[in-house]
């Protein structure tokens, strides 16, 4: 079994809202491009037919296209945020070249103008903003990679994953539990249970449910060490594997403070007032030649004589 690595935070704001769609931003660029026409045909000369390459035409109009293409796939695709916003620019000001290029296939610039500078200034900066634009998209995968393989603990099944918490599941949890201990790995579980759940789906409807359910998981994730696998076991349990035995075994009433502020936190948020509300958490170690359905028993009898 290999279990992953931290989960990283970024320093910046996640957004909240919807992806943008570019209908402004396009219409930005048409007044940029007709104002760059008109100008253009003010201080240069337009060719003939005859001196028109069409070939150049074709593939310096198809990058002009490709070039707006890429935005408008940043934009309707990626959330808002400052990488949104260094590519978008990066590609803006690309498309931008390619269409001075472009015009100067049909318009033949004077060479004391302006054209013939803006040619050689804006796509060089433009693939400078790009090249900004990839570094901090290196930098914001980085974080997105750790965090997901926190997650999926190196294996990827879509399948196997919770529709509402995104955590696995529990088939996946007894596979790589079973692995672990044929491994003859050195672990420790945590069960966290949910009191009273069904309660708060009935008072308050499914989507507070969810809601609670989301915390708890996202709460769980951040807070237990940092080679843990966490899965949804059940409707209202979760499980969190790791290797640090010891630190599972003193630290496990810590994990129930935290998940109860989370938990009431998220009740307050998603109720509008405050819930009695709290987890139980059981901690154990697979004994020797026990197996992983054992373990998960043994977990369950400890949650059940909590109550």
């Amino acid at each position: 079994m290999s279990f992953s690595d931290l989960l990283s935070f970024s320093s910046g704001r996640p957004s909240l809202t919807a992806p943008r769609k570019p209908n402004g931003i396009y219409g930005i660029i048409s007044v940029v491009f007709i104002t760059t026409v008109v100008a253009a045909i003010q201080q240069g000369f337009t060719k003939t037919g005859a001196e028109i390459n069409w070939v150049d035409v074709g593939g310096e109009g198809a990058t002009c296209i490709a070039g707006l293409a890429w935005l408008y796939f940043v934009i309707a695709w990626r959330p808002a945020g400052p990488v949104t916003q260094w590519l978008s620019g990066g590609f803006a000001l690309l498309s931008y070249g390619f269409f001075l290029d472009l015009l100067d296939e049909f318009i033949r610039f004077s060479h004391t103008g302006w054209g013939q500078s803006m040619e050689s200034i804006v796509t060089p900066v433009a693939i400078m903003v790009l090249t900004i634009a990839a570094l901090l998209l290196h930098q914001e995968q980085r974080i997105l990679r750790r965090q997901q393989q926190r997650r999926e603990a190196n294996f990827r099944n879509h399948q196997a994953i919770d529709p509402i918490t995104d955590l696995y599941n529990a088939d996946y949890c007894r596979q790589t539990l079973a692995a672990a201990i044929e491994a003859d790995e050195s672990l420790a579980l945590w069960l966290v249970d949910i009191e009273n759940f069904d309660h708060i789906n009935r008072q308050f409807g499914f989507a507070v449910g969810d809601a609670v359910l989301n915390r708890v998981a996202a709460t769980l994730v951040a807070s237990v060490p940092r080679d843990s696998l966490v899965c949804r076991y059940a409707g209202d349990r979760f499980i969190a594997l790791t290797r640090q035995r010891e630190l599972a075994l003193c630290l496990s009433q810590t994990l129930r403070d935290l998940l109860n502020n989370a938990m009431t936190l998220a009740l307050f948020d998603a109720a509008g007032r405050e819930v009695p509300c709290g987890v139980r958490v059981a901690s154990v170690t697979p004994g020797d030649g026990e197996t992983a359905d054992a373990v998960l028993q043994r977990a369950n009898q400890l949650l059940q004589a909590q109550k």
